[in-house]
């Protein structure tokens, strides 16, 4: 596994979610999952994969407990 294999673009998180990249970002700046700016505001933000996706599965798991 490389480590390519850990980030994933804000483009692929909007696409795994259904949140606007523009939501994704906010929810990066806000420290909802791990994610850096490795190259500073111009080179965008890099997610980590594993903290992304146990985030987003809490927020999903919190919104089903809602409509129960």
């Amino acid at each position: 596994m490389s480590a390519t294999d850990f980030i994933i673009s804000i483009e692929d998180a909007a696409r795994m979610t259904g949140y606007s990249p523009y939501m994704i970002r906010r929810f990066a700046h806000r420290g909802e999952f791990a994610a850096t700016m490795p190259r500073g505001k111009r080179g965008g933000w890099e997610i980590v994969k594993p903290s992304f996706e146990a985030w987003w599965q809490s927020r999903r798991a919190s919104a089903a407990n809602r409509n129960n």
